[in-house]
């Protein structure tokens, strides 16, 4: 049901975008990264009053813990650079404490992971799927 309305949802935003005409793409051949930039400062000024963010996210990483019927945890991270998906640095975290059938445990777990991974450059914004519990995890993590 939540895939099925996901998809309505961006159905009507694609219906409901500004069109662009042909013509702007040869007057401005960076169009699209353009149009991202001014995405990632509406972003960040809708955000900039509740979070202490001093520029426009870069790099934003999604986490979302998972599992089927209790087996085969993973938490899985979805990371936008510039405003666009970069699926060379989606990482899927297979948890390796399965005894464990808590999503706090799993993702303090990936979190810790993905943050032993410096080479791996530093998210501007930290999204995490949840509510207050699972975002205070993550900070406990990010604080050690």
């Amino acid at each position: 049901e939540a895939s099925r309305l996901r998809d309505q949802i961006a159905k009507l935003d694609y219906l409901y975008q500004m069109p662009q005409p042909a013509t702007a793409f040869l007057e401005n051949p960076a169009l699209i990264a353009d149009l991202r930039k001014k995405e990632q400062r509406e972003l960040y000024f809708l955000l900039k009053d509740y979070l202490k963010l001093k520029k426009p996210p870069t790099r934003i990483e999604c986490f979302d813990a998972s599992h089927t019927a209790l087996t085969s945890p993973v938490v899985g991270m979805v990371t936008f650079l510039n405003g666009e998906p970069e699926k060379n640095f989606y990482r899927r975290f297979k948890i390796k404490n399965e005894k464990s059938t808590d999503d706090l445990a799993f993702l303090e777990e990936a979190l810790t992971r993905r943050f032993s991974h410096p080479e791996w450059g530093t998210p501007d914004l930290l999204i995490i799927d949840g509510g207050k519990t699972q975002v205070g995890r993550a900070q406990k993590v990010l604080k050690n």
